[in-house]
This record gives structure tokens, sequence and C-alpha cells, in this order.
């Protein structure tokens, strides 16, 4: 039976770290006059989360929503189609990463998530089933919105590279 008026803009803030100290304040609006308050509904999600409330009603990682899950069939986990920015219900998304080469060294662009707590690897080895080592890396702060460009280290002119590989893997504790 009470109507509330929004008196200001929603807020969600990315809070970055593991000891997060959040309060909340009450001041009266006009002079001196106490003020009462009742919070409700208030919830604290990482991003990730956050990410799984829209996509699928539940902030867990389980069923649809898991990490591993792959609920559109296109082969991207959940945690790769969150981190690159794609849709989980959307089957062969359309932005799987570009291969291609500047200049002696091949290179791999995707689109990156600005979750610090995601760790992003561009492994790169001379056949399939050889051994991937990792030749550029994202963390932390580093991890900015939008379109990201990781080289090679190996210069695809050598005699000793024949061939090569580049993929994402993404991790996330």
């Amino acid at each position: 039976g009470i109507t509330w008026t929004q008196v200001g803009p929603t807020v969600t803030n990315t809070l970055a770290g593991t000891n997060v100290r959040v309060g909340l304040a009450v001041g009266p609006r006009t002079g001196t006059n106490p003020a009462t308050v009742l919070f409700d509904n208030i919830s604290f999600l990482t991003p990730r989360q956050s990410w799984r409330e829209d996509q699928f009603g539940n902030a867990d990682n389980t069923g649809d929503g898991a990490d591993i899950a792959d609920p559109d069939g296109d082969g991207l986990t959940n945690l790769h189609e969150y981190a690159t920015g794609t849709d989980p219900w959307a089957p062969h998304s359309s932005d799987r990463g570009m291969i291609g080469r500047t200049g002696s060294f091949l290179t791999l662009t995707f689109n990156r998530t600005p979750d610090p707590s995601l760790t992003y690897l561009v492994p790169g080895a001379p056949t399939i089933a050889a051994n991937w080592q990792t030749v550029w890396q994202s963390t932390g702060t580093n991890n900015t919105a939008g379109l990201v460009t990781a080289s090679d280290t190996l210069d695809l002119t050598s005699s000793l590279v024949p061939s090569r590989f580049l993929r994402l893997k993404v991790q996330a504790p």
C-alpha cells in the first residue's frame, strides 16, 4: 500500500577483490528530521553471477547456467560465451575469434569481457596434438572490454616453424 519513488539512478558496481566491505546509509531529506528506511532486495553478485541471472534466471553455477554447460550446442561453454560476450542460447555465435597475421606473426583477435576474475590465455603449438605453450595472457585490471589481438611469439618465416596453431582458453576461479 505504499508508493515508492526512486530518488536516484540504479547503480551497479563491479567490485574487485575477495574482501569487500559495503555499507548502506540513510540521511534525512530535509533539515534535521529523522529518516526511516527499509532496505529490501539487496544482492551482491559477481559479474559472472549477474550474467547467469540475466541469461538463465539463476545466479548458480548449475544446470544450463553452469560454466561447463553448452545449452546451445555450439561447442562453446558458458564460461567461454560469457568471457567473449557471445549469446549462450544462439548456436554458432558469430564472434568465435579471428585468426590473422601481423607481419610474420600469427594473431588471434577476440572480444574480451571486463571481468578481473578471469584469466585469458592464448596458447600456441606447431600441431593440434603438440604441447601447447602460452604465448599471451590477460587477467585482473588488464581485462578491459572490447576487441583484443594476441600475437604469437614465433616468427612464421622461420624454418623452425613449419605450421602454427593458436587457441583461446579462459579460466575462472
